[in-house]
C-alpha cells in the first residue's frame, strides 16, 4: 500500500501555484532554496539566527534563511506568512506546517473511523534558544 501524502496547491502571490506537503509535525512553512531561488528571489533572504530545527530522522535542518510577508492564498482565504528557506542545493519538498495550517484556516479531517486517539504523556521538547527541556 502506498501512502497517500496530504498535497494541497497553495497560491503565493499573484501568479505562483505551488504543491505544499500539509504536515502538522512542524510549526513553521518551509521551502527548498531552488523554489527561494525560482520563484521569491525578488524577496529579501533575512538572516536567521540561533534556530534549529531537527529533521525526521533527528538530523539538524539548515536554513538560507526566511522570508517576511509572503503573500498566501488557499481556496477562498489570504494572509502573510513568513517563509523558512532550507539551506543546499536539492530540490527537497515544501512543507506548509501549523502557522500556515492556523492562518490559511485549512480544516483536517481524519477519514478512517478506525483511528485510535492515545496519550503519550510528557513530550521532551527542546526550547530552542536554552535548550533547556520544557516544563
Amino acid at each position: 500500500n502506498k501512502v497517500q501524502r496530504p498535497l494541497v496547491e497553495i497560491k503565493c502571490g499573484d501568479l505562483i501555484k505551488l504543491l505544499f506537503l500539509v504536515y502538522t509535525g512542524s510549526d513553521v512553512t518551509v521551502i527548498p532554496f531552488v523554489w527561494y531561488k525560482k520563484y521569491f528571489s525578488n524577496m529579501e533572504l533575512r538572516r536567521l539566527v540561533g534556530v534549529t530545527c531537527k529533521n525526521f530522522d533527528g538530523t539538524s535542518v539548515q536554513f538560507a534563511g526566511w522570508l517576511k510577508n509572503v503573500p498566501m492564498h488557499f481556496k477562498d482565504r489570504s494572509t502573510l506568512l513568513d517563509i523558512f528557506v532550507l539551506k543546499g542545493s536539492t530540490a527537497g519538498g515544501a512543507v506548509v506546517g501549523m502557522d500556515g495550517i492556523f492562518k490559511l484556516k485549512m480544516t483536517i479531517s481524519v477519514l478512517d473511523s478506525s483511528v485510535e486517539m492515545k496519550s503519550f504523556g510528557k513530550v521532551g521538547m527542546k526550547d530552542t534558544e536554552s535548550d533547556a527541556p520544557l516544563p
